[in-house]
């Protein structure tokens, strides 16, 4: 943690796997061409970011090698087309939404590998309406110890032409100068036509798009965000779970294009199956 291509550095192990070994940096003898200094003064001790010590074009180069990665070793994947990288046109100050911390009247984020809480005075990487959310609960910091989400937006927000509601406990995007590229790319990649399914479809985020563009569009979620989606949109919303709906109903709707956008634990097997 916290090295950079091309440094030398003195290390430390500090543990041995079967497999791999972790080492801690104990010095910095000649940094390499992509570490820079992080533009915050919490950074290192705080636990919210990991890559502020790395140039950007770094960071860019290391996501695409972490999706390259996984799709080789668990997708199977050897052969690989160029991996295109739409970049935030804010570097910083770009988050629409935080987990924070607060306990005995500090307010701020997690310490790296820790439970304690750094008190965060301002974030690099929150947005200005972020920010002054921040700033809110410092003023008056909750008692005891604990988490809470920080939104820099309201139950409504508009991306283009479009508006859709985002209930209190329903996930967002938290990059806001990416809203409108991540839309408009992946809804250009799914083209037009007769019939879509939209699996694990949010608030419905590239639902409505979709439904701009296909005659017939089914979307499936579950909970308070699908409640959130029958307002965003036109299409169809089925409150179910994928896994639940996708056996039964995917091979009979029949459609051209199924988009995915699972959680972070990815598909059920039994939604691949159906797919």
């Amino acid at each position: 943690p916290r090295s950079a291509p091309g440094d030398r550095l003195r290390v430390r192990v500090a543990r041995v796997e079967a497999r791999f070994a972790r080492a801690e940096i104990e010095a910095v003898l000649e940094p390499g061409p992509a570490r820079r200094e992080a533009p915050c003064p919490y950074y290192g001790r705080c636990g919210g970011c990991s890559w502020l010590h790395l140039a950007e074009p770094a960071q860019a180069s290391a996501r695409i090698e972490i999706v390259r990665e996984a799709l080789r070793r668990i997708g199977g994947i050897g052969t690989l087309p160029e991996i295109k990288h739409i970049a935030s046109p804010a570097a910083l100050g770009y988050r629409s939404r935080a987990r924070i911390a607060y306990e005995r009247g500090r307010v701020g984020f997690r310490a790296r590998a820790s439970h304690e809480v750094v008190d965060v005075e301002r974030c690099a990487v929150l947005d200005s309406a972020t920010e002054t959310e921040l700033s809110r609960v410092r003023a008056r910091p909750p008692r005891g110890s604990g988490e809470l989400e920080i939104r820099g937006y309201g139950e409504r927000i508009e991306i283009g032409e479009r508006r859709f509601a985002v209930g209190p406990t329903a996930f967002f995007q938290a990059n806001r100068p990416l809203w409108k590229r991540w839309q408009d790319a992946v809804v250009d990649a799914c083209g037009r036509g007769e019939r879509a399914c939209e699996l694990y479809c949010g608030v419905g985020f590239y639902t409505q798009p979709l439904a701009e563009r296909f005659a017939r569009v089914v979307a499936v979620e579950r909970g308070p965000s699908a409640r959130d989606a029958r307002r965003n949109t036109s299409a169809e919303i089925v409150e179910a779970a994928c896994e639940d709906w996708a056996p039964r109903e995917l091979a009979s709707l029949a459609p051209e294009l199924v988009l995915l956008n699972p959680p972070r634990v990815g598909c059920h097997q039994l939604v691949l199956n159906a797919v």
